[in-house]
C-alpha cells in the first residue's frame, strides 16, 4: 500500500494526473476510504478539470473527517485544506458566492488552529478569499484580505519569497480598481522587484506588472527619478532572461518579445534610452522569430519607438 501511495504522489508531481488517479482508486479498493485519500482524489480531479467529481470528493472528505475525529479526537483533521479545496472548485464552476462561504470557513479554521503567531497558511487562505471577492468585483474586501496576506507573508516567508511577490502583484491590480495609484505603484514595484529574482521567471506576470508600472509612470504622477529605482531590476531581468532561455526554463518566443517591449517602455520613462534601445532590439528579434501568431503590428510599433529613442540618444538626452 505504501508503495502504491508513493507511486501515486510521484505521478501527481510529474503532472500525470490520470495515472495518479488510477493509483488512488487502487488504494481505495485495498484500504477503503479516508478523508486524506479523498482529499488527494479531489485535488487530482480538480487538476484534470473534472470539477463535479472534485467537489464530490472534497465534500465526502469533510463528511468523513468528522467521523474520524469521533473515533480518534487526536487525529489531524486538516479541515482547512478540505474547505479550501471545496471552495476553489465551486469558484471554478462559477459558483463564486458558494465557494466564498467555504473559503471563509477555511480561513477561520487556519486562524483557530495555527496559534497566535502569523502563519503562512492563514495568508494563503486570505488570498483565496480575496480572489473570490475579486471575482465578485468587491475590490475593497479583496484589498483588505490581500493586505493582510502580504503582511503575513512578509513576516513568515520574507520579502524575497514568491508568495510575497505574488500577493503584492495581486494587491496592486486591485488597488488600481479602487483608484489608489500611489498604493498600487508601491505594490506593483515591490512585486516586479521580487519577480525578477526568481530562479524560474514568470514571463507573463512580469510583462503584466511592467505594463501596469509603465501606465502608472506615464500618467505624469511619477517623475523619471521615481522610475529609475527600477533600473537595477531591469538589468537583472535582462540577464536572467538570457540565462533561463539558454537553460530552457524560459521559452524563446513572442511572449519574451512582449516582456522586452514592456521593459523598454519603463526604461524610456526612466530616461535610460540606451537601455531601452537594447530592449527594443531584443523585442524585435523575438517578435521576428514568433511563428504561431502575427507580430506585425508589434514589430511596427517597436521600430517607430526605436527611431525616437535613437534620436534622443544622438541628441545626448538622458542615459
Amino acid at each position: 500500500t505504501k508503495f502504491i501511495q508513493m507511486k501515486a504522489f510521484c505521478r501527481w508531481k510529474q503532472s500525470k494526473f490520470k495515472e495518479a488517479l488510477q493509483l488512488f482508486e487502487e488504494m481505495k479498493n485495498r484500504v477503503g476510504l479516508s478523508s486524506k485519500l479523498l482529499e488527494n482524489m479531489g485535488h487530482t480531479y480538480n487538476s484534470i478539470g473534472d470539477y463535479d467529481k472534485a467537489q464530490e470528493s472534497f465534500q465526502q472528505a469533510l463528511d468523513l473527517v468528522d467521523v474520524e475525529l469521533k473515533l480518534n479526537p487526536e487525529a489531524d483533521s486538516h479541515k482547512g485544506g478540505l474547505y479550501m479545496g471545496l471552495g476553489l472548485v465551486k469558484k471554478r464552476r462559477g459558483k463564486v458566492e458558494e465557494g466564498l462561504v467555504d473559503l471563509k470557513r477555511s480561513l477561520k479554521w487556519y486562524q483557530d488552529t495555527t496559534g497566535p503567531k502569523p502563519h503562512s497558511l492563514c495568508a494563503k487562505a486570505h488570498m483565496s478569499v480575496a480572489h473570490a471577492y475579486e471575482d465578485l468585483k468587491d475590490w475593497k474586501k479583496a484589498a483588505t484580505h490581500m493586505e493582510l496576506a502580504v503582511d503575513i507573508f512578509q513576516k513568515t516567508c520574507g520579502n524575497s519569497s514568491p508568495l510575497t511577490g505574488n500577493a503584492q502583484g495581486a494587491l496592486g491590480k486591485v488597488l488600481l480598481e479602487l483608484n489608489k495609484p500611489e498604493a498600487a505603484w508601491e505594490a506593483l514595484v515591490a512585486a516586479f522587484e521580487n519577480g525578477v529574482k526568481h530562479d524560474s521567471l514568470k514571463v507573463f506576470t512580469l510583462f503584466e506588472h511592467a505594463t501596469l508600472i509603465y501606465k502608472l509612470s506615464a500618467s505624469k504622477t511619477k517623475s523619471p527619478k521615481d522610475v529609475q529605482v527600477l533600473v537595477p531590476s531591469l538589468m537583472l531581468l535582462d540577464e536572467s532572461i538570457g540565462q533561463q532561455m539558454t537553460s530552457g526554463l524560459v521559452k524563446r518566443d513572442g511572449n519574451v518579445g512582449a516582456l522586452y517591449k514592456a521593459m523598454a517602455e519603463v526604461a524610456i520613462v526612466a530616461q535610460h534610452y540606451r537601455m531601452a534601445n537594447t530592449f527594443l532590439c531584443k523585442a524585435l528579434t523575438h517578435f521576428g522569430e514568433e511563428k504561431s501568431f502575427d507580430c506585425g503590428s508589434l514589430i511596427t510599433e517597436c521600430r517607430n519607438v526605436l527611431v525616437l529613442v535613437n534620436d534622443l540618444i544622438r541628441k545626448g538626452i538622458g542615459n
